[in-house]
């Protein structure tokens, strides 16, 4: 089975470590997220991470400003992105990991992936291996595990639904609208390319991967929910839920005698899932959403397995998870501690 698999050979006296990507994603968002991209690849990940834009000070005049107008912005994304890859190759970690072949697709068939990923890493280290997941990411560590030969050490899952999520639920609701009024849409080329990004986002989630996330699905009853000898076991999970946030431009003015100054100031119109709480009956929000309880995606209960070692959790959205400081540091701890 040919694998898109990326690794570095690092020092063979410490584990080597083996990073599992979550579904729609692929081996970038660990080692260059600026390549990465979500929803069938309709969108940079980076606009899941970006800041509020800064106010833009024109001075005074008597006269508005002669300024291009800016319109809608998602806001700045952040200069750089690190995540875990970059900590563990500065510290000479052996790492390994790979693009799935079907990043939407069962559960099971990235699983049979990892399984031909693993002799790899064991040629890397004399230390045993440290498997860590993103969302998805780790279910297909546990779903491994299941036949562990004795050569994991570790565990560490970042924002994983280990009691599923509800917000693959809402799926069963969007994609009939996305599919409706994709007929509609002209046929000039910037319409054309909203028809294929909608084609994209609809195949998405209507996936079988999607499905499988819901909480009544098979899929948690096939994973045995219980901890194994020898393995150590850390989940870290999220509790803020803004992912997409859109601003406008508008001009704030300060009189000084007869001059005025003039400030282009954002305004924030809506965040996305954030949103659904004004259009949703109370009783229907998903906890996912609702800010100390999720990260958008997944809640924080959710992120939780019972019976690991340490938990711990974060104000960070599904996506920021992977790049916080605080959060690689937490990791990277761990992993020193398996040695």
């Amino acid at each position: 089975m040919e694998i898109d698999m990326e690794g570095y050979e690092g020092d063979s006296k410490k584990p080597v470590i083996i990073l599992i990507h979550g579904m729609g994603m692929d081996r970038w968002i660990w080692e260059d997220p600026s390549r990465s991209r979500i929803l069938g690849g309709s969108l940079p990940v980076s606009i899941l991470v970006t800041r509020e834009p800064s106010k833009k000070d024109y001075g005074y005049s008597d006269t508005h400003p002669r300024a291009p107008f800016p319109g809608i912005t998602t806001g700045p994304p952040p200069r750089s992105l690190k995540t875990i890859f970059h900590d563990l190759r500065a510290e000479d970690y052996p790492v390994i990991t790979w693009s799935q072949k079907r990043p939407v697709g069962p559960l099971e068939a990235a699983a049979s992936e990892l399984s031909g990923i693993v002799p790899v890493a064991k040629k890397l280290s004399l230390n045993g291996i440290i498997l860590i997941g993103h969302s998805r990411g780790g279910l297909i560590a546990r779903r491994y595990l299941t036949e562990n030969d004795g050569m994991i050490k570790g565990l560490i899952t970042i924002s994983t639904p280990h009691s599923g999520s509800s917000i693959a639920r809402l799926a069963e609701y969007i994609s009939p609208i996305i599919s409706a009024i994709s007929p509609f849409l002209k046929t000039n080329a910037s319409s054309s390319r909203l028809g294929t990004a909608s084609k994209r986002v609809m195949d998405f989630l209507s996936s079988p991967g999607v499905r499988e996330l819901l909480p009544d699905s098979g899929l948690f009853k096939d994973i045995p929910d219980q901890k194994l000898k020898g393995v150590f076991c850390m989940t870290v999970g999220g509790t803020s839920p803004s992912l997409v946030r859109v601003y406008r431009w508008k001009w704030e003015t300060l009189r000084e005698d007869s001059l005025i100054r003039w400030i282009l100031a954002p305004e924030k119109i809506f965040s996305l899932p954030d949103i659904l709480e004004r259009i949703m009956p109370e009783a229907l929000i998903p906890r996912e959403i609702r800010p100390g309880f999720g990260d958008g995606l997944v809640t924080a209960e959710s992120s939780k397995i019972s019976w690991c070692d340490n938990h711990y959790t974060f104000p960070c959205n599904h996506a920021e998870i992977l790049f916080n400081r605080r959060v690689r540091k937490t990791v990277l701890s761990a992993v020193s501690s398996m040695y």
